[in-house]
């Protein structure tokens, strides 16, 4: 069976481009819950985020000022009161750190990968013998060429059943949010 490519759309910064607004509901879970664990706690939480901006050259230095990236694993804050109902937020459930979040309903799957360490051409998505899978390559070499340092990942997912492969697709936010999502067709309706 050939594997096929599901096309990227690349789009802009998370906390930008209205097309991930439907996940952005779970960034507010995650701040209502950190400011009750403590006020003081998220003001400083949510200055830093605010105000810290992505290490990627933008031509437009205009766009880059208010700009915020999705909050990785390693930015929430550690004290244990954080995570006694970690569950309720639907983030960073799995041990995968590279996992934000997996969803599967009546109606679709959809998955969110933190792909920030990778450029767009070094992630690939295929749907292949029933899986979506996901790939990602980067090399960097030392100026001097001794030294070669290789980072990469491989996911799979099971498709759900009766998703075709032409269901899938994939938006790769700016600041490195990749969302995989699968429609599932309505249920036949039974009289």
């Amino acid at each position: 069976m050939a594997v096929e490519r599901v096309p990227t759309t690349l789009r802009d910064y998370f906390f930008k481009d209205d097309h991930f607004a439907v996940n952005w509901e779970n960034f507010d879970k995650l701040k209502e819950h950190v400011h009750t664990v403590s006020e003081d706690m998220w003001k400083k939480f949510n200055a830093q985020l605010r105000h810290y901006q992505p290490m990627i050259e933008s031509e437009n230095k205009e766009d880059e000022k208010a700009v915020a990236p999705f909050p990785r694993h390693w930015m929430l804050p550690s004290f244990p009161a954080l995570f006694d109902n970690v569950d309720s937020l639907d983030l960073y459930k799995e041990a995968d750190k590279e996992l934000i979040r997996f969803k599967e309903d009546d109606t679709s799957m959809e998955l969110s990968l933190d792909t920030h360490n990778y450029r767009p051409d070094e992630i690939h998505i295929a749907v292949e013998e029933g899986m979506i899978v996901v790939t990602g390559k980067h090399e960097e070499k030392s100026e001097d060429g001794r030294r070669t340092t290789t980072r990469q990942f491989r996911r799979a997912y099971t498709l759900p059943a009766g998703v075709s492969k032409e269901q899938v697709t994939s938006n790769l936010s700016s600041d490195g949010v990749l969302v995989i999502s699968a429609k599932k067709d309505a249920p036949a309706i039974k009289n």
